[in-house]
């Protein structure tokens, strides 16, 4: 995780509150690992992954479940 990650982990902190960060990053990284395992059963090759859509994903659905 880079710094922006971070920040934008804490802005999604503040955002949906503090009870609902474990599930928020819960999401963003199976998220990113089903991508991840998707793309390797595709037969593309492993390389970095910007996380930051994945952390996106999961504010979003935490914020929409109100979790």
């Amino acid at each position: 995780m880079g710094l922006g990650d971070v920040l934008l982990a804490g802005a999604g902190g503040l955002w949906v509150g503090t009870d609902a960060i474990a599930g928020m990053v819960l999401l963003a990284a199976a998220s990113a690992l089903l991508v991840a395992l998707l793309g390797r059963l595709r037969g593309e090759e492993a390389g970095r992954m910007v996380f930051g859509p994945y952390l996106a994903f999961g504010i979003w659905i935490c914020f929409l479940l109100g979790t």
